[in-house]
């Protein structure tokens, strides 16, 4: 299995971690704890690639609470209550007018100032009925696009997939399969271009191994 780098943000991109508001490209795995709806939870792995593609940039705010402006790769899950519930959306299908999740200011004031630009004052907080936790919602104001060649991060955060950067909840990085079920001359290839594309620390192989109870073994010695 692969970390799945592809939804990733520049370096300068602020995540909301115990001892403060850090870049991501500065978080040490198996260290840092970030701010999850459960709570803090590790990161497990840091992962980067280079990068040359479009970012969407997402200005959002709410009242007089403004936040940084968001750039992200454009497949990056966003949590977004479009759909009736706080699921997440491409960054680059967001829309001005779509409500965003972040948490109430009051859940971490030691750090939360820090971000903003101005005062936060008129926040509207609510209650969360799975995880208990209130919730702040960010209007996007805008969204735009800007062509961009360098590094971008992702992080993998323990037990729940999620994590708050510049003040906006989003998802962390995925683990899909890679199928590598190619003839034998060519499997070797495929597993090296993976693994050059992905990065070795990113991932390793796995089989599935098949037992037999002991009617399914009886009959099939019997055959």
């Amino acid at each position: 299995r692969f970390l799945n780098p592809a939804r990733c943000f520049p370096g300068w991109t602020r995540v909301l971690c115990r001892r403060g508001w850090i870049r991501i490209d500065e978080i040490v795995d198996g260290k840092d704890e970030v701010w999850t709806r459960k709570g803090w939870r590790i990161v497990r792995h840091v992962m980067a690639r280079q990068a040359r593609e479009t970012l969407a940039l997402i200005e959002a705010g709410h009242d007089e609470i403004i936040f940084p402006v968001l750039a992200v790769t454009k497949n990056h899950g966003i949590f977004c209550s479009r759909h009736g519930s706080d699921t997440p959306i491409h960054a680059g299908d967001l829309r001005p007018g779509d409500s965003l999740l972040c948490p109430c200011p009051e859940d971490v004031p030691r750090v939360w100032e820090d971000l903003l630009r101005v005062p936060k004052r008129g926040s509207h907080c609510e209650s969360s009925p799975e995880t208990g936790m209130r919730k702040n919602r960010a209007l996007v104001r805008r969204t735009m696009e800007e062509p961009y060649e360098g590094l971008v991060w992702n992080l993998h955060v323990d037990e729940i997939h999620e994590y708050i950067a510049e003040g906006i909840l989003v998802e962390n990085c995925t683990l899909p399969d890679v199928d590598i079920d190619f003839s034998q001359p060519n499997r070797e290839r495929v597993i090296a271009h993976v693994r050059d594309k992905y990065g070795a620390e990113c991932g390793g192989q796995i089989c599935n191994i098949g037992t037999y109870g002991f009617r399914s073994a009886l009959t099939d010695a019997c055959r």
